[in-house]
Formats: structure tokens, C-alpha cells, sequence
């Protein structure tokens, strides 16, 4: 994977310090099976965001572009959810990703990228796949 265009600055250089790097491969079979066992499949849109960026604490915050800038840890097994928090949610196939400011919100993402904020029985669409990850750190969403 490469640097988007529009990923501001301040974005790489946040990822970079918090061990991404171009290409990264994080392994996730071992997420695959204990999350299986929870009763969730992993996907190819869960797998392609785990897999770049799985495994990372990014460190963001501050003032952002419209919401306040958010710290991501990127780990399915702290990003679980209960199937009833996302009743309302028009997705396919959730999958868990991980959590945003220490547990605040739970991160999903469905089969077709699009990555949820999930908190009780709310949520926000915060983008598609590995960009949402980087638009909750610019608080950009």
C-alpha cells in the first residue's frame, strides 16, 4: 500500500511514528481464528485494513478538520461488539477492528469498506477502509 494523495502531512507522519510504513503486512491469521471462535468471518475488506495497519496504537489528538482528532488502536480483540448495537446500521457482515480513544467507541468495518465508530446503540460511518483510519486521526469524518 501506498500514501493516498490526500492524507495530509501531519497524518503520515502520526502513522509513521506509530510503526506504519508503506507496504506493511501485519500477520492476522491468529486474529482470524480467535475472532472466529466469537462468531464473526473475516473478510477481505477487514483483512486488507488489519493487515496495513493491525496491531498499531496511533496517538492522535486535538482539534481536527471537523471533529476532534481521535487515538486509534487497531486490534479486533478490543473492537468487539454486541450483534444488537448495530441494528440500525445498513451494513453487511460487520467485522470488528479494533477501538477509538481507549474504548470510547468500537471500530467495525463491512464487507464493503465502509468503517463504523459503534458506541450503545449509536454509530458513525467514518469512512472507507484504510482512509477512515486516518480521517478518525485527523478528526476528519
Amino acid at each position: 500500500m501506498n500514501v493516498d494523495e490526500w492524507w495530509p502531512q501531519r497524518a503520515i507522519d502520526l502513522l509513521l511514528g506509530s510503526g506504519w510504513f508503506p507496504g506493511r503486512a501485519a500477520e492476522v491469521s491468529g486474529w482470524r481464528a480467535e475472532l472466529a471462535g466469537w462468531g464473526f468471518v473475516m473478510h477481505e475488506a477487514a483483512e486488507r485494513v488489519l493487515t496495513e495497519f493491525g496491531g498499531l496504537l496511533i496517538e492522535a489528538d486535538g482539534a481536527g478538520v471537523r471533529h476532534g482528532r481521535c487515538t486509534v488502536e487497531v486490534d479486533p480483540t478490543l473492537g468487539t461488539f454486541s450483534p444488537a448495537w448495530v441494528e440500525g446500521v445498513d451494513a453487511q457482515d460487520l467485522y470488528p477492528l479494533g477501538e477509538v480513544d481507549s474504548g470510547h467507541a468500537a471500530l467495525a468495518i463491512s464487507a464493503h469498506g465502509d468503517v463504523f465508530m459503534l458506541w450503545g446503540k449509536g454509530f458513525t460511518r467514518v469512512g472507507q477502509g484504510r482512509d477512515a483510519i486516518v480521517r478518525l486521526t485527523e478528526g476528519d469524518y
